[in-house]
């Protein structure tokens, strides 16, 4: 296991590059701020280098909400116990070690987007996305720093991923959610039923919850 010394790349760290990115995204992301503790801690639980954007995210940020929809998970604060260590097994959301899975951010739906190590297919470290509306895992073809870059600077594909989750409004909606919350629908969006979610039911739940619920229900599926 490395030590903090080793993963705190001083030479050609990530994060000089990725204060770029966030500033070709200002007025689209929240930064939170990182907390010393947790950062270290989610750091040496990942074991990851900052010469690594997943480490930078780990180490230099609390996480990362972009376009009031996607959290991208990095190394939490006492406003967001989302985290990359607390959604990988090392803390108290409910998230256990997944063997060949990474989880790297969710979305206000309930959609997860996790790194494959082999769980999900090739094992080739690509990003891969749990669709809250179809209940599976679709591949993005991308890998982490990739998938980071397109969310913070291509406004227009961000928002034409989520069209399916556009509703009038939905900004209203979305604003005053903190980086823990995810919004649940009634009618869910997979049944049939719920493909209008101008019309569906909407109430603020944790995230975890949500992401439980709709993991529970897609496993329930795929065993029919």
């Amino acid at each position: 296991m490395d030590t903090l010394e080793k993963l705190l790349d001083t030479k050609d760290p990530a994060w000089p590059e990725m204060q770029e990115w966030l500033e070709d995204a200002e007025g689209r992301v929240e930064l939170l701020p990182r907390d010393p503790a947790t950062s270290e801690a989610t750091l040496l639980h990942l074991q990851v280098s900052t010469h690594s954007v997943l480490g930078a995210l780990a180490w230099e940020t609390g996480g990362l909400i972009v376009d009031q929809r996607v959290r991208v998970l990095g190394g939490g604060n006492a406003q967001a116990k989302a985290s990359l260590r607390s959604w990988n097994g090392g803390g108290t959301e409910g998230f256990v070690v997944e063997r060949g899975l990474v989880r790297v951010g969710f979305d206000a739906f309930g959609g997860v987007f996790a790194l494959d190590g082999g769980a999900l297919g090739k094992g080739d470290g690509a990003v891969h996305y749990f669709a809250p509306d179809a209940l599976a895992w679709q591949p993005l073809h991308v890998g982490h720093s990739a998938w980071v870059h397109w969310l913070l600077t291509e406004e227009d594909r961000v928002a034409g991923f989520y069209e399916s989750f556009t509703w009038p409004g939905a900004d209203e909606a979305l604003a005053p959610m903190a980086f823990d919350d995810a919004l649940a629908f009634v009618p869910p969006p997979w049944s049939k039923e719920g493909a209008d979610l101008a019309s569906a039911n909407r109430r603020v739940v944790p995230a975890r919850e949500l992401v439980a619920m709709l993991m529970d229900h897609s496993k329930q599926l795929h065993r029919r």
